[in-house]
């Protein structure tokens, strides 16, 4: 079992906990993780303040702005059904396909200014979070949602799909 702290990564194998953290794992550059999840092949991806790691056969590997992506600040990822990793970083959204990352910019619309939480929908189309509301991506398009068109608050931080396909979203006021 995985865990992400303030302070690094820990594994625990039903006896006791393995640390990885900047003084034992040299290239796990963040020290915060905010999020993990593990894709079809078994890699473990690590969410963190100094960029993505990825963990593959025990290596660790850190891509960050160098490597395409938007911000070293990422918030969350979410796997696509086509092998594809979407990244939200505190500037905006990237993808990870075929080995590449790159930002996902806007042939129209507004795009997030900080992007907090993934989720795919039934149709494909990319939801994020964010400080200004909630964000759909569809096709090379964003739209904006904000309390004009019926949240809460535009401060929105959780987002997930239901079995039913519904989506929910979270926000620190409920």
């Amino acid at each position: 079992m995985w865990f992400g702290t303030v302070e690094g990564l820990a594994r625990f194998d039903g006896v006791s906990f393995t640390v990885f953290d900047r003084s034992r794992t040299r290239d796990l550059l963040g020290t915060a993780v905010n999020h993990l999840v593990e894709d079809e092949q078994g890699d473990l991806w690590i969410s963190t303040n100094g960029g993505l790691t990825r963990r593959r056969n025990g290596v660790f590997r850190t891509f960050t702005t160098i490597d395409g992506l938007p911000n070293d600040l990422v918030n969350s990822t979410h796997l696509g059904e086509d092998s594809s990793l979407w990244i939200a970083t505190d500037t905006g959204l990237a993808v990870l396909q075929g080995g590449v990352i790159r930002a996902i910019a806007s042939g129209g619309g507004e795009t997030p200014p900080d992007a907090r939480e993934i989720e795919l929908d039934d149709s494909g189309d990319v939801w994020i979070t964010s400080s200004r509301g909630v964000y759909r991506f569809r096709g090379h398009r964003y739209a904006h949602f904000t309390t004009r068109d019926g949240l809460p608050t535009d401060s929105c931080w959780a987002l997930l799909k239901s079995r039913d396909g519904s989506l929910w979203i979270g926000n620190p006021t409920g």
